[in-house]
């Protein structure tokens, strides 16, 4: 599906300008941590020299947002540092006027994203580009960069990357508003996608993102089983964790970027959850209590970690805007299966929906701490400049590893 010509054309006539970003109202502000390094830059903000903002001055395009910027790094969705999304509250980030500092981990995955993003506005090897896309897409939105900023690293603009990356998701989306081909077991690559687009939208105010995004909310919605989760497939009576977290927190980022959403969306996820962890051990199950959280058909060469878990215990908080209540018992699971890297234990999927995890449910704490540590040790240690595809995710590439890790440096950047 080509992207509707109008659209791109306004997509394209967008004013260029970072925002002054700043967290939903009410939202509490994250505390920035040591690992990622920042530095002050000169100001760039969504005001005219005389303090009107873009989107109400005359004769300007109505393509800019219509409210201010949230705090540079995106939702607490997605876990960067500052405005919205899945990750809990869209907790406010700290990094209003800043900039990642000159080869800063971060910034040497953003630029190498950015060199690597394929003509057409996607990156990944052919048959997961969609999921890698939104993986990318989400670590420049978790950075704070959306698609009229006009921050430019070694030639490029960053601006431009999100927004041939947005033109991409929008469209390849169908009638209905998934995002994914339809081909295979599809919806774990219309998810990351569809958590891009609402984070987009969320980010920047966009009307221009606004329907794309409902659209592609409403799909993941439809796709809802019966029991309160989500399978590879829409409404194919096999849930699993890993799909039903990835649709949480497009749940999460929908209902804070002020899309439409039921009330009572979250208690079946709980429902979902609960069904499957393991009275015992206390293990979240990948489809039942007894499976110990592994898939079926998994490599038994590559050792096996508590994803699952992570997912659930990311949910829980999500859903009930509380962390004092997550089980503790998933936590200490988690910082138990600390970040290792080695061929058969490396997996960049389960360091960042962990580091997500221990992120909403210990800010700053020890737990947090503990991961922290370690997950820093091992992601810095073996980045080039993006880092090289090992372990179970290896089949996906370079840039399916490298957007991971870098999504998961803006957390560490909090």
């Amino acid at each position: 599906l080509a992207l509707e010509p109008e659209m791109a054309r306004r997509l394209d006539s967008a004013p260029m300008g970072n925002a002054q970003l700043r967290p939903l109202s009410g939202a509490p502000r994250a505390v920035q941590q040591d690992p990622v390094e920042y530095e002050a830059r000169e100001s760039d903000h969504n005001k005219s020299v005389d303090n009107e903002f873009w989107s109400r001055k005359k004769g300007e395009s109505l393509d800019m947002p219509d409210k201010q910027f949230q705090g540079a790094g995106t939702y607490d969705v997605i876990g960067a540092g500052g405005s919205g999304g899945a990750h809990g509250a869209r907790t406010g980030g700290s990094f209003a006027g800043r900039a990642a500092a000159p080869d800063s981990p971060l910034l040497r995955g953003l630029k190498w994203l950015a060199k690597n993003q394929h003509a057409d506005g996607s990156w990944g090897e052919q048959g997961c580009e969609m999921e890698t896309t939104g993986y990318a897409l989400l670590a420049f939105l978790g950075a704070g960069y959306y698609h009229g900023s006009k921050e430019t690293h070694d030639g490029i603009c960053f601006g431009e990357v999100v927004k041939n990356a947005l033109k991409y998701l929008m469209g390849h989306q169908d009638t209905e508003g998934c995002l994914a081909p339809r081909r295979g077991e599809y919806m774990d690559d219309h998810l990351p996608a569809a958590l891009a687009l609402c984070e987009a939208y969320g980010l920047s105010g966009s009307d221009l993102l606004k329907a794309p995004a409902q659209k592609a909310f409403d799909f993941t919605m439809a796709a809802q089983n019966d029991g309160g989760g989500w399978g590879y497939l829409p409404k194919d009576g096999r849930s699993n964790s890993l799909t039903t977290g990835l649709a949480v927190m497009v749940m999460k980022s929908a209902e804070l970027s002020g899309l439409n959403l039921s009330a009572d969306c979250y208690a079946r996820t709980r429902n979902w959850f609960d069904s499957v962890t393991n009275d015992q051990n206390h293990l979240v199950g990948f489809a039942s209590k007894s499976d110990q959280g592994k898939s079926p058909g998994a490599d038994a060469k590559f050792a096996d970690h508590p994803t699952a878990t992570a997912m659930a215990l990311s949910s829980h908080i999500l859903g009930d805007k509380n962390r004092t209540g997550a089980p503790k018992e998933w936590a200490a699971i988690l910082s138990a299966d600390l970040p290792r890297w080695e061929e058969a234990s490396t997996d960049a999927e389960y360091w960042y929906f962990a580091t997500l995890a221990i992120s909403h449910y210990d800010p700053r704490g020890p737990i947090q701490t503990k991961w922290n540590t370690a997950l820093k040790e091992v992601i810095v240690r073996n980045q080039g400049e993006g880092w090289k595809p090992i372990g179970r995710l290896a089949g996906k590439g370079s840039a399916h590893t490298t957007a991971l890790n870098t999504l998961t440096l803006t957390i560490l950047g909090r």
